[in-house]
């Protein structure tokens, strides 16, 4: 099975997308960075944009590490954690063929990941890292700012700039509907808050569902 939408859109320091430019001079500390990849509006945006990549619910995937051991190369899991895998793959996507170095649970091409952990100091492809150079993003689209205001809407319309499958962007990719993904975060923002107040009682939060 391959990925049904792909993240294709480059970033450096600076940028601009069409007559949209980012907040590139934002300087974010790591810890604020994990503190927010705590936060469970934040855990249930991330699980948002990994059904929106495809992800999530991947024939591969059997638990929560194994989407982000995912490539767009689709020839079996990354085998290590190490560093972004660093191939290029070329498959069809939507009516167009397309080649791209697109990895982990977040799809990042090699060039976004590269940028990204030059600006906040990553040192492999580990699952954590993988969120917060997500949640980084996330931070300088504008888009964390909604996410914890609740504005969910405004939140996808805005990492729609770095996320191609989220509608509100002009990339031609196929696009998830809004409904759908409104859906997933609610299920997901349940999930999480269900899994903390089950921690509290000295229980185990449940497995993660794929859809």
């Amino acid at each position: 099975m391959k990925f049904l939408w792909l993240t294709l859109v480059s970033f450096f320091p600076v940028l601009v997308q069409g007559n949209v430019s980012f907040q590139s001079n934002v300087i974010i500390d790591k810890n604020s960075l994990i503190k927010l990849s705590r936060n469970d509006k934040v855990k249930a945006f991330l699980d948002l944009l990994a059904h929106g990549e495809g992800t999530s619910y991947h024939p591969d995937v059997k638990i929560l590490t194994d989407q982000y051991r995912l490539s767009f190369c689709n020839d079996g899991k990354i085998s290590s954690f190490k560093d972004h895998p660093r191939k290029r793959c070329c498959s069809p996507v939507g009516k167009r063929i397309i080649c791209a170095t697109a990895a982990g649970r977040y799809m990042f091409l090699q060039k976004t990941w590269d940028w990204v952990t030059q600006e906040i100091d990553l040192h492999d492809f580990s699952p954590l890292n993988q969120d917060l150079a997500a949640i980084y993003l996330l931070v300088i689209s504008g888009a964390m700012q909604d996410i914890l205001q609740d504005n969910i809407v405004g939140a996808i319309s805005k990492a729609s700039r770095f996320w191609a499958p989220l509608p509100g962007n002009d990339y031609k990719q196929p696009q998830t509907r809004i409904k759908e993904l409104l859906q997933v975060y609610s299920k997901r923002l349940n999930f999480h808050r269900r899994s903390v107040g089950e921690l509290f009682k000295g229980k185990r939060g449940g497995p993660w569902t794929k859809k």
